[in-house]
């Protein structure tokens, strides 16, 4: 029912720009770089294919490759943009610890977002918390984008475990090394914390800023099954929904909050590496 009433043309081209030609329309497909238009969509046969990278589907893929989500997120999302009501899932705990590992992924980051936050309002954090206040940021917008700070003790490790996630999990978040005699460390250890939230204000990866004047000076998440930084941008989840007709991009984090704090809302930053095409694309 959500397939059939959702418009894979007009969902698509919300996202693209598409031309007709003939019985389908073609563009830039936004899963590569390209200059001349590969990407096929089908209002026929409702689907959609890349004749230059091979990716392809149905709406449904569409949405979970564009914005990273889940089939039941895509599902969820579409149905709500077509006005369908889904039933309500009852899951248990059981249900939620077979989740998949993308799912236990955003738990994962949520949860150290909770914990950095929390560290950086407790006496611990109070270097992190001067040093956001020293550079003019307010309660409010620290709040807004979660910062935080991490200590030394590399607590969130034990924080993580206390809350049933296995090494396997940990090591897969990109939060954590783990060395054969020293055993599981925290990657982030005095810094200021900044959470990475996708499009759709999921907890991705996160970025930190150390006390001090040790290196790296700025330390990004790796690359995860959630976290691709060639294909998002820090503070688009707030962005997007600025009702701007333009989008101004900045080179770091303190860029992006400061501007927000000052009324620039449609500000967003790349993520420690060149500008990339898709993220041109995710602007466009």
């Amino acid at each position: 029912e959500v397939r059939n009433s959702t418009d894979i043309v007009g969902y698509i081209s919300s996202h693209i720009n598409l031309k007709k030609q003939g019985s389908n329309y073609v563009g830039l497909c936004p899963f590569h770089n390209e200059k001349t238009p590969s990407f096929s969509v089908s209002p026929k046969r409702q689907m959609y294919y890349c004749f230059g990278c091979g990716a392809g589907g149905s709406v449904f893929t569409f949405a979970m490759e564009y914005d990273n989500l889940t089939f039941p997120e895509a599902v969820s999302m579409l149905a709500k943009r077509s006005g369908i009501n889904l039933p309500e899932a009852d899951e248990s705990e059981e249900a939620k610890r077979n989740n998949s590992i993308r799912a236990r992924l955003f738990d994962i980051n949520r949860e150290a977002g909770v914990y950095y936050y929390t560290m950086l309002k407790s006496e611990n954090g109070r270097i992190g918390y001067n040093y956001f206040t020293k550079r003019g940021l307010s309660e409010d917008i620290i709040k807004k984008f979660a910062l935080g700070y991490t200590g030394k003790s590399g607590g969130l490790y034990r924080f993580l475990k206390n809350k049933g996630y296995t090494d396997d999990e940990l090591k897969m978040s990109g939060l954590f090394s783990f060395d054969e005699k020293q055993g599981p460390r925290d990657k982030f250890w005095n810094r200021v914390m900044f959470p990475i939230m996708d499009a759709n204000n999921k907890v991705i990866a996160f970025g930190g800023r150390v006390m001090g004047d040790a290196l790296p000076k700025y330390l990004n998440s790796p690359e995860t099954p959630v976290f691709d930084k060639s294909r998002n941008l820090y503070g688009l989840n707030y962005a997007r929904y600025a009702r701007k007709p333009y989008f101004i991009l900045c080179e770091g984090y303190m860029d992006v909050i400061a501007l927000h704090q000052a009324g620039f809302t449609s500000a967003c930053a790349s993520l420690g590496t060149a500008f990339t095409g898709m993220q041109a694309n995710l602007i466009k």
